[in-house]
């Protein structure tokens, strides 16, 4: 299950969670700043607008989410991961973990802007949903991906692409080359990611969930919801 309890920049008051940890399946984007929710076989779904951009470095939000910082995802090893995230997404290596890009073990840190993909190596993990992530020039990736093995499909105005292991990113235009989604800046790298950052995640939750979750939302971080 995916908590929403890390790089929330914001502090959730008061009780216990309305929902198991394996209801909570959260999903948010930068910009605009939405969290999506979606329910499978019920037709129920939940979408919360997370309230006003930020533009003040200091975090200081009334309400809502700040930042989707970063999302993890083990991979049973390096060599693939490397072709996919730095040779097709054009992620950067983070300079805090260019070592074990190097020596070829250890985890990984993928930049994309101000967000990371984080790929320890383990039991490959599959997000049960979809990654969106920004590109100002989608052309690139194309070409980028045309003569590869990656499974992908073009539907005009996004790619949609797989990773070795199943993951699914759904590439939206977005962002201008060279600068990050986000005002504060970018994670260290010696080059320039492709990408812009990350838009947003979608992930499946279990029928009749979708109402507890725009719950949460409302109660423990003050957005948005509509059903």
């Amino acid at each position: 299950a995916v908590v929403a309890r890390k790089w929330v920049h914001r502090r959730a008051r008061g009780r216990a969670s309305l929902l198991s940890p394996r209801e909570t399946y959260a999903a948010f984007v930068h910009e605009p700043q939405w969290a999506l929710l979606s329910s499978i076989g019920d037709g129920v779904a939940a979408a919360a607008q997370t309230g006003t951009a930020l533009t003040e470095p200091d975090l200081g939000l009334d309400k809502g989410f700040a930042l989707l910082e970063h999302i993890n995802v083990n991979v049973p090893e390096q060599e693939p991961a490397k072709s996919f995230y730095f040779g097709v997404l054009g992620c950067a290596v983070d300079r805090r973990r260019q070592a074990n890009v190097e020596k070829g073990k250890g985890t990984m840190w993928a930049n994309i802007g101000i967000s990371q993909v984080h790929l320890p190596v383990g039991d490959p993990q599959v997000i049960p949903g979809k990654v969106y992530l920004r590109f100002p020039d989608l052309d690139v990736v194309r070409d980028r991906l045309k003569g590869t093995e990656f499974t992908w499909s073009d539907h005009g105005s996004s790619l949609e692409v797989q990773c070795p292991y199943g993951n699914v990113y759904v590439l939206v235009p977005g962002g201008v080359p060279g600068v990050s989604l986000d005002d504060r800046g970018a994670h260290p790298s010696d080059d320039q990611s492709l990408g812009a950052g990350l838009d947003r995640v979608e992930l499946r939750c279990a029928p009749g969930t979708a109402p507890g979750i725009a719950r949460f939302y409302r109660h423990y971080f003050e957005a948005d919801v509509t059903e």
